[in-house]
């Protein structure tokens, strides 16, 4: 009787120790990859908001200097790789290459492991975008308010790029 019990005891506890799945924590997938700009929303704070969804529609953004000054809906690429943001695809004759390259830093919730915020940290002071959305196949980024100044005066704007990732 005793033997059947310790025999129990031993098969007991080697489905505890061994049979039970090894509890591990859920890891973030990377942005790495190469994204199309497929759509821009502007608001002017406390004024009218502006949808650019139009394939070819121009966004020209007057106090942003760099590659993200001018946004071509469904033309304008770039690419993240790494702690590198990438932008200004040209392809030719002899291949294809970008023509910008930006060192970034991610910011992500401590708690989730999302991603929150991406700072492009080689201009003249660094460009910060907060990660609205983060789908398998898309980013959604957006810029918080900044001044613009155009003819009509200065404005305070905020934009939303909407990006689908193309590839790798």
């Amino acid at each position: 009787m005793n033997t059947m019990k310790n025999t129990l005891l031993v098969i007991l506890l080697s489905f505890l120790l061994f049979g039970c799945e090894k509890y591990e924590l859920e890891t973030y997938p990377t942005l790495d990859g190469t994204y199309r700009v497929s759509s821009v929303t502007m608001t002017v704070v406390g004024g009218e908001t502006t949808h650019y969804i139009n394939s070819g529609e121009e966004v020209w953004f007057a106090s942003v200097d760099g590659p993200l000054e001018e946004i071509i809906i469904d033309e304008t690429k770039f690419h993240i790789s790494g702690r590198t943001f990438y932008a200004g695809y040209k392809q030719d004759d002899w291949g294809s290459d970008w023509l910008y390259q930006y060192n970034i830093r991610f910011s992500s919730d401590f708690v989730t492991g999302a991603w929150n915020r991406i700072t492009l940290t080689d201009y003249t002071y660094p460009r910060t975008f907060n990660v609205m959305e983060d789908g398998l196949e898309y980013v959604k980024l957006n810029r918080p308010s900044q001044f613009v100044e155009t003819d009509n005066g200065t404005y305070e704007v905020e934009y939303t790029i909407t990006m689908y990732r193309e590839g790798p």
